[in-house]
């Protein structure tokens, strides 16, 4: 599967994983968030948190979203913590 930044997207996936198998499960959301930003810090990319972006819909500001990461300013993270793990098929 090929995705856009695919470089910049694998380091990210990369790090995911290292902040999942370093934590596990478990810990509420801002939690894996302070973690990936020390992950993403420690491979040198540029992140930005709760990084406030205006919505557009038809030239026209439709109101606010504040994305959890933004790394090197391309790839928006988006934050999600399940209360169990959930078992793979």
């Amino acid at each position: 599967m090929a995705y856009l930044h695919e470089q910049l997207t694998g380091s990210v996936i990369e790090a995911y994983y290292a902040v999942y198998n370093g934590l596990g499960y478990g810990f509420l959301e801002n939690v894996y968030e302070v973690a990936m930003m020390v992950e993403l810090g420690e491979r040198r990319l540029n992140a930005q948190r709760q990084c406030p972006i205006k919505v557009q819909y038809h030239q026209q500001i439709i109101g606010n979203y504040r994305a959890d990461i933004i790394v090197e300013g391309r790839i928006l993270l988006e934050i999600k913590a399940a209360n169990r793990q959930v078992a793979r098929q």
